[in-house]
């Protein structure tokens, strides 16, 4: 009777235990996030207003790429797997959006959805695509993988 009671108070000690981190201060306390996002994000409503229409296409640009880049680190560098689509899910998306924005005018095709409803829209189309084949790649080996993807890209 004595040994399991050993054993139960022996176990207890050893249970792993979680460090609360320190409550933060100051105006990244009162705020929740750090002043320097919510002055990037400011940023990113003022610009578009006072910049011409080649600068904010330029930047648009750069930052609909570097998404891409980012979810391409994520696949290869972080999942250590293998996409060769990556253009092609970004340039679907981006058509799917471009198609359903337009429509408003006459003769002109398209869905006249509002820009983010037509974002989430081609958003949804290529996770359902990135879905679908990672599902088909689960037990494929490598190469079989880069076939599947670089098809897929000349598909798209």
């Amino acid at each position: 009777m004595a040994q399991a009671t050993e054993k139960s108070a022996g176990a207890a000690a050893a249970a792993p235990t979680i460090d609360v981190p320190p409550r933060v201060s100051g105006i990244q306390g009162f705020l929740g996030v750090h002043p320097f996002v919510l002055l990037f994000v400011a940023a990113g409503f003022v610009y578009p207003a006072v910049a011409n229409d080649y600068w904010t296409f330029n930047l648009t640009v750069g930052l609909v790429l570097a998404i891409a880049c980012l979810g391409l680190l994520v696949v290869v560098g972080w999942g250590r797997e293998i996409s060769l689509a990556q253009a092609g899910l970004t340039g679907s998306a981006l058509y799917i959006t471009g198609y359903m924005v337009r429509g408003g005018k006459p003769g002109e095709e398209g869905a006249d959805l509002p820009f983010p409803i037509a974002a989430l829209v081609g958003i949804a189309f290529v996770v359902a695509v990135s879905c679908l084949v990672a599902l088909i790649s689960m037990r494929l080996s490598g190469v079989y993988v880069i076939v599947l993807t670089l098809s897929l890209q000349f598909l798209l």
